[in-house]
Formats: C-alpha cells, sequence, structure tokens
C-alpha cells in the first residue's frame, strides 16, 4: 500500500511514522528538500506542494492507496482535492473546500440555513463597541482584530489591507468540537473549552481544557441541531472536521468550521494515550476504529496549558 503525504512539516511527522508501522509506503512531497519529515518517506520530491500538474504526473504514475494533506494550507487540500477526483479517490469536495477555505462564505452559510451566528456590522449604522474584525481568507487569529472604540475603528480602516468584515464580538465562552465524516456519517469525538488570551486586540488561543460529562451534554444539547445542519449539507469525506462556536447565556454562536484538528490539539490527544494517528489513516482508506472513538468519547479529564507543552503544560522550546 503506498500513501501519498502532501507537506512534510512538523505536523506531518507522527502521522508518517504511524504509517510506516503499518508498513505502508511514503511518498512525500514537499517543496523544501530539507523539510521535517524527509526522512521518514521511502521517496521524496520536491515539489512546491499547490504545483497541480507535477503532483498530479507522480499521482499518476505511482498510483497511491489515497492521499495525506495534514495542514491547514486551504490551497493544498485544494490541489488533493482536484488530484483526488481524477483518479477516483474519496476526499473532500472542491466545492465545500471553497466554503471551508472563506470565513465569508462561511458566514454566508450560516445565515443560508438559519445557524446562528454573530451579526455582521454595517459600518453605515450607529456601531455598538466592541465588534471584531475577521479576514475573508486564513486560518486561526490571522486578521483578527477586536476593536473598541470608534478611534481604534478609524485606525484600523486606515491601516487594515486585508479583505474582510466586520461582526459583533459576543463576549461568551469559546469552544470547539472535535468531530469526523465516514463515507455515510458524522461522529463527535470531544468538545473543549478552548483558552483564549487578547494580545494587542487579537484573540489567540493558548490552550484547551476536557470538559466533565456534565458539561459535555448541556453543551450538546444548546448545538446538536446546529452540527447536524452543518455536516448534512457539508460533504465532508473520509476527514476529520471541527467546529468553533461560543455560548452566552445558553445560545451557541457559530464563528467557523474547518478540516483536520484545531491547531496542535492531536497533542492534547497524544497526552491522553490516544492514537489519533491511526484512527485518521483508518479513516482516509475508508474504516473507523470504535475502540479509539470509544476512548475519546469518554475522557474524562484533559488539559493542555500551552500549544506546545509537555504533559505538566510546561512550555517547550520547539
Amino acid at each position: 500500500m503506498i500513501a501519498m503525504v502532501i507537506t512534510g512539516g512538523r505536523t506531518s511527522y507522527y502521522l508518517i511514522k504511524e504509517l510506516k508501522k503499518k508498513n505502508i509506503k511514503v511518498v512525500l512531497i514537499d517543496k523544501s528538500k530539507n523539510c521535517f519529515s524527509r526522512n521518514e518517506a521511502d521517496k521524496f520530491y520536491q515539489i512546491s506542494c499547490t504545483n497541480f500538474q507535477k503532483i498530479f504526473k507522480i499521482a499518476k504514475s505511482l498510483k497511491p492507496n489515497f492521499f495525506v494533506a495534514y495542514t491547514s494550507n486551504m490551497n493544498v487540500h485544494k490541489v488533493v482535492s482536484k488530484i483526488s477526483n481524477i483518479l477516483k479517490k474519496k476526499y473532500v469536495s472542491l466545492k465545500d473546500l471553497e466554503i471551508i477555505s472563506c470565513k465569508k462564505k462561511q458566514k454566508k452559510f450560516y445565515n443560508h440555513y438559519k445557524i446562528s451566528t454573530p451579526s455582521k456590522i454595517n459600518l453605515k449604522n450607529k456601531v455598538k463597541f466592541p465588534i471584531i474584525f475577521k479576514s475573508n481568507h486564513g486560518v486561526g487569529s490571522y486578521g483578527v482584530q477586536i476593536i473598541n472604540s470608534l478611534t481604534q475603528l478609524k485606525r484600523h480602516k486606515e491601516k487594515n489591507n486585508i479583505k474582510g468584515f466586520y461582526e459583533e464580538f459576543i463576549k461568551g465562552s469559546l469552544y470547539h468540537i472535535d468531530g469526523l465524516s465516514s463515507d455515510n456519517n458524522y461522529k463527535i469525538l470531544q468538545i473543549v473549552k478552548k483558552k483564549i488570551k487578547s494580545y494587542n486586540g487579537i484573540p489567540l488561543t493558548h490552550g484547551y481544557e476536557i470538559l466533565n460529562q456534565k458539561n459535555k451534554t448541556h453543551i450538546m444539547n444548546i448545538v446538536k441541531n446546529e452540527i447536524k445542519k452543518i455536516f448534512c449539507n457539508l460533504k465532508i469525506k473520509r476527514n476529520f472536521w471541527g467546529v468553533d462556536f461560543i455560548i452566552k447565556d445558553n445560545k451557541a454562536y457559530f464563528i467557523e468550521f474547518g478540516i483536520l484538528h484545531d491547531c496542535m490539539i492531536d497533542r492534547l490527544y497524544n497526552f491522553s494515550n490516544i492514537n489519533i494517528y491511526n484512527l485518521y489513516i483508518s479513516l482516509l482508506n475508508g474504516k473507523i476504529i470504535p475502540k479509539i472513538i470509544n476512548k475519546l468519547n469518554n475522557l474524562k479529564f484533559g488539559k493542555l496549558d500551552f500549544l506546545y507543552s509537555n504533559k505538566n503544560g510546561f512550555l517547550l522550546n520547539q
């Protein structure tokens, strides 16, 4: 069996190690000849991970059984989706990736399916502060800015060169749901509370906390209908996905969704002795491992105080 892995950075390293444990040959694509995971691959091609023509030529020749793109770069996923479609392999569709990769399109998706989301701000009307600016494209907190006054708004409009939109700022608790989609169904794996700190008005995640069963049940009762709407209308196949939402006064406001995990949350699962990479590889091949899913569902407690930390939450040098 052959897996073609697109991108060979640090995030792909543990996944490639798991592929090798299963005696799956790894063909690695990365633009850097010194990429972190190069020595783990059976074959390496120094190619830009968004070069569709060259990657397709190699894929057509080697005929990999499946593709792996363990990256937040949506342009890489679009290349994999296009190649997968031609070679009749299952992957997230280009149409859905266009929605996933654009916060503005996600906002339209939420409104179309009547899923509660923070309201967009029309700057021609009287503005009630604070508000928040979000970029159309980009992952995490790229381009995000909390604005607390008219003076800050004027300064932001003068200096900002990123395309995006303004919306109301909901002051509540931020949560994240991890799940997976097989060929015909979706499953929720875990719910975590995100720890956020604001740096110069930019909200950044610095940790996660797994909820106890009582709190999980409470949150799920609030969001289960909206989660169903999202994943019955997005045709994600054989992939992990995640959803961010804010809870305020027992009401959910959906912020964004994406494929794979939230930033480095796989580290939290590893600390809990859950082989998330094994689950992902099986999912890419059209199978799921109930034992791992049950273990994820039954996690009673766990937290990570920094995104790059050891089991005790101490920051590691990367």
